[in-house]
């Protein structure tokens, strides 16, 4: 899978289930999604619940992702009376498709409607069949249609056929929709309607004619700070999936039917007969928000959360929903899981959101179920409820599964505590979905890479080596101490001046990094993957001087450089300043008498090291992004145990840095590195945001003799919302932010005081044995669901970080957390604790920022 993806959105289309034709106005459709193709036997489109800043937001979305607004409700009920209308019309009638209201949207882009290409889409005569399946009325010799729904919105056109390009290498040819020419009603943004339900012109139905296949699954993401996709056409899915009977109601031919036969709230089974389901069949629908019980089950359910929430403040109702709670002041929510099982055993466990949804406030939280109304002849399941899962619907076999359920919630900022599964806290095999979220964010003018962990899905480059944890904490602690102990030697305290001491080299073993990006050197460019290293400065490559036959390199992933192939590669020559400036730091030996080039040599604390000639070329970052005449190191002698990485990309203080190196960066650089376990990747940007105003900041140190790593000054930390008593003191030798060490080292002290009050709130779960120096392991065997606090980490001038499961508290079971063995070291904040944030550096600026929930 290419490690960089693009994404075209010509076409904005809502996606519904309960829908049979593909609408449009007379516009075409090319969404180019190729990198994400798995396999030539289907297509993924990318959904998102999120508008830019100058577009409306679809109901169910504010600038959160999290909030219904009153529109949703007006909204459901418009459907709800579109499907009762639709319901009793047999023969599916294009004058009674469902709502057009989407639940979720591709992001519009705002371009105007094209004119229609010299060769038009083909229109099918009246008399085709076609035309009598959309229910058209003849017009001349043209099959015309009418769509009308429930909220008034109309749609009315001709009944056309044309190529439908989904990705560059995937069309439907001849295909079937209505080409729009007069439509009118609340359609917002969107250009269209994409149809997924049983009817012969749906997409569904006419990829299943094709070589596609009669399969498509979708992921609603569960908030706009994520992307969901849509899956067209017969594809292996990773994960394990539960199956379901997709249930056959002639009288409602469009509509995907199961059999629910039972919910469990907190591990209590409601005491509803199954009958009380089947006897109506449940409807799963895309486009119906919330889910609507029958009134037995509703009132079972209701009744049972109230008990179990009884700690928490009612509040008043709204609207719809009547079970509702006040969580101002509450530093933990804590709420029971609710599942969902289905016929031949499929259970669907609900994501927290979707459970509770916040209507408009922050703090105020309401059950997300409903009674359905009297009229109303089946149960719904709406897509709140379906989110952070993928659902598939396999037509053929006459089944619908779900994988990678999991009630791990979308974050939220009031929230101290998470309902997360334990598998969250393992290793992930998945496949890797590369996401653009670094975009939304003000990066347009920045050179973006993809960054991904080095033994993950996305890496780039995939080693034969099964790290264990215990090895990575061996390696790690490695690196830790060589930190802890370089920048703790000057025992002098900060002073008003903020002069601290620091390392001034890498100084622990090579493998310990732990996250890539492939660039490019040379002209023309040569792809090499190289470990992102904060605490390094010279970038370094192996060159093809280097044998790799011989034992002075290594084996690697990529072709090894040849300088003598690239037209912009020099060496540095002796008596130039580079070399001098070179030769005055660490990082290199400069010049001897028996070369008149430049060299340099880097000896890791592992052992590892390597050595060659200081040169400059040309060094792509992206498409477009060339930083000219690069400094690196051309390495032609490594020892060490690499494991066909390419290099590594220095980031540190000094000059040689990429940062400073990169003209357009101006010394500002961040990254985000994906989520322990995902199977998507983070980014490396180079320059400034052109909005900072998502990022909390706290002062950069600056340091007297060795300014080299990245040095902040934490004040405080609280666990579960509660502020810990640890004396300002401990903190006095500041902590580095590191992207190399995995685990956080803190004071002993301040760790003592951060594992005393995680134990009490994980009281509830076995203590399992340590591993490495990790001393606080839990055995989560048997339980599906585990209740993890937050660890918040605060920083001079106020700014806060917020680690919850996903960003890092726990690595494999265990705190993520360990004590450097005394109060008069400095710490080293890991990079187990910054994922899922973009860590901002800001050189000139002397500030380092935190943006939550970037990746």
């Amino acid at each position: 899978m290419a490690s960089q993806r693009s994404l075209v959105a010509l076409f904005v289309l809502c996606l519904l289930c309960g829908n049979s034709l593909v609408l449009a106005k007379r516009r075409y459709l090319s969404v180019n999604m190729d990198n994400l193709l798995d396999s030539k036997a289907h297509v993924t489109i990318p959904a998102a619940c999120g508008l830019p800043p100058n577009c409306r937001l679809p109901p169910g979305c504010d600038s959160d992702g999290n909030s219904i607004g009153r529109d949703v409700f007006n909204h459901d009920i418009r459907r709800l009376s579109t499907l009762l209308q639709r319901s009793s019309d047999t023969q599916g009638s294009a004058d009674s498709l469902a709502g057009p209201v989407p639940a979720i949207t591709l992001p519009p882009l705002p371009w105007p409607l094209p004119r229609p290409p010299t060769s038009p889409p083909v229109a099918p005569p009246a008399e085709a069949p076609s035309c009598s399946a959309a229910a058209g009325r003849c017009s001349g010799t043209y099959c015309r249609y009418r769509v009308q729904y429930g909220d008034g919105s109309s749609s009315s056109g001709v009944l056309s056929r044309d190529t439908l390009t989904l990705t560059t290498s995937r069309t439907l040819p001849n295909f079937a929709f209505g080409c729009g020419q007069n439509n009118l009603g609340s359609f917002g943004k969107v250009d269209g309607l994409i149809g997924l339900g049983r009817g012969e012109l749906s997409l569904a139905s006419q990829a299943a004619a094709s070589s596609l296949g009669a399969t498509f699954s979708y992921c609603l993401p569960s908030s706009d700070k994520s992307h969901g996709y849509l899956t067209i056409g017969s594809t292996p899915v990773t994960g394990k999936v539960q199956y379901t009977a997709m249930i056959q109601k002639p009288e409602y031919p469009s509509f995907y039917f199961v059999e629910l036969v039972s919910i469990d709230i907190g591990g209590y089974v409601l005491p509803v007969p199954p009958t009380v389901f089947t006897s109506t069949g449940t409807l799963l629908d895309s486009g119906t928000i919330l889910t609507y019980l029958p009134k037995q089950a509703y009132t079972s359910l209701r009744d049972r959360f109230k008990f179990t929430m009884k700690g928490y403040k009612p509040a008043p109702a709204y609207d719809i929903l009547e079970t509702c709670y006040d969580f101002t002041g509450q530093s933990a929510i804590i709420i029971p899981a609710v599942s969902f099982k289905f016929s031949d055993g499929a259970v669907f466990d609900l994501d927290f959101f979707g459970v509770l949804v916040f209507p408009e406030k922050p703090t105020i939280g309401c059950l997300a179920f409903v009674p359905r109304p009297s009229m109303m002849p089946f149960t719904i399941f709406g897509n709140i409820q379906q989110r952070s899962a993928e659902v598939i619907y396999d037509v053929a076999a006459e089944k619908i599964g779900c994988s990678g359920v999991a009630l791990v919630a979308a974050g939220h900022q009031e929230r101290n505590f998470k309902v997360v599964p334990t598998a969250s806290f393992l290793s992930s095999q998945a496949s890797c979905y590369p996401t653009p979220r670094a975009a939304s964010h003000g990066h347009s003018s920045r050179a973006l890479m993809p960054l991904a962990h080095r033994h993950g899905p996305c890496s780039p480059v995939q080693s034969k080596e099964d790290v264990s944890l215990a090895e990575t904490l061996r390696r790690d602690l490695a690196r830790t101490k060589y930190i802890t102990r370089r920048a703790s030697r000057n025992k002098q305290r900060l002073q008003s001046t903020d002069a601290v001491s620091v390392p001034t080299q890498l100084g622990s073993a090579f493998d310990s990094q732990q996250y890539v990006v492939t660039v490019g050197f040379g002209s023309p460019a040569v792809p090499q993957t190289l470990l992102v290293d904060t605490g390094s400065d010279l970038t370094w490559i192996q060159c093809k001087a280097c044998n790799s036959s011989s034992s002075k390199c290594y084996p690697q992933r990529h072709p090894l450089f040849d300088p003598s192939s690239s037209s912009t590669y020099t060496p540095v020559p002796c008596d130039s300043q580079s070399c001098r400036t070179l030769a005055a730091g660490i990082d290199g030996n400069g010049c001897n008498n028996s070369n008149s080039e430049c060299s340099y040599q880097i000896t890791y604390g592992s052992r590892a090291n390597t050595t060659g000639v200081y040169s400059t070329d040309a060094l792509t970052l992206a498409p477009g992004a060339v930083v000219e005449s690069f400094h690196f190191g051309c390495g032609n002698d490594q020892h060490g145990p690499f494991d066909k990485i390419d290099g590594i990309l220095g980031l540190g203080r000094l000059p040689e840095s990429l940062a400073w190196q990169a003209p357009s960066s101006g010394g500002v650089f961040s990254h985000c590195l994906p989520p322990t376990g995902s199977a998507t990747t983070g980014f490396l940007a180079l320059g400034a945001p052109a909005n900072t105003s998502g990022f909390a900041f706290t002062p950069m140190l600056t340091m007297d003799e060795q300014p080299w790593f990245y040095q902040l000054m934490l004040t405080g930390i609280s666990v579960g919302g509660r502020a810990l008593d640890i004396p300002a003191a401990v903190f006095s030798e500041g902590m580095i932010t590191d992207s190399g060490t995995v685990i956080t080292a803190l004071q002993e002290t301040a760790y003592a005081a951060v594992r005393a009050a995680f134990r009490s709130a994980m009281a509830g779960y076995p203590l399992a044995p340590p591993v490495g120096h990790l001393d606080t392991c839990y055995n989560f065997t048997g339980f599906d669901n585990v209740t993890v606090p937050t660890v918040s980490l605060t920083f001079r001038g106020g700014a806060t970080v917020d680690l919850d499961a996903a960003s890092g508290v726990m690595l494999d079971g265990c705190l993520a957390f360990w004590g450097s063995g005394g109060d008069n070291y400095t710490g080293v904040i890991g990079n187990v604790n910054q994922r899922t944030i973009e860590v901002l550096y800001d050189m000139p600026g002397a500030r380092v920022g935190f943006r939550p929930n970037a990746c």
